[in-house]
């Protein structure tokens, strides 16, 4: 059942995160993805990354369960450096990013989460938006 929930969260998540960044660029990636969650936390509809959330809580005691949650993230991480790339940063560069924006990214997921102050979201935009403008194209 744990295995299922796991693929629930994953299609749930990989699915809406792939529809934000269908043909954009990652500050028009980053516009839709946020405004979506931002308007979802304010109906009290989001709540943080069930991947990360759940993962990290199962990580220890079902390792199995866990690499589910693990491959996963690793998808959003494909994701995000799919739209990196298509926004003219070179591949190796792309992925090397990714990485660092998954931190970013699930970090104010879990201060929102916490605080469930949506104005972690709000820096969330912005530093993600930042992201690109530090990088020589």
């Amino acid at each position: 059942m744990a295995k299922e929930v796991a693929n629930y969260y994953s299609r749930i998540k990989i699915s809406e995160i792939s529809k934000a960044a269908e043909g954009r660029t990652w500050e028009d990636f980053i516009e839709k993805l946020m405004g979506d969650i931002i308007k979802r936390a304010k109906q009290k509809k989001s709540f943080g990354c069930p991947l990360a959330v759940l993962g990290m809580e199962i990580a220890f005691l079902e390792p199995d369960i866990a690499d589910k949650y693990y491959e996963s993230i690793k998808k959003v991480v494909g994701i995000f450096a799919d739209v990196f790339k298509r926004s003219g940063i070179a591949e190796e560069k792309a992925v090397l990013i990714a990485d660092h924006v998954l931190a970013i990214y699930e970090g104010y997921l879990l201060f929102y989460r916490i605080s469930k102050n949506i104005d972690e979201l709000e820096k969330l935009r912005r530093d993600l938006k930042a992201i690109t403008a530090s990088l020589p194209l």
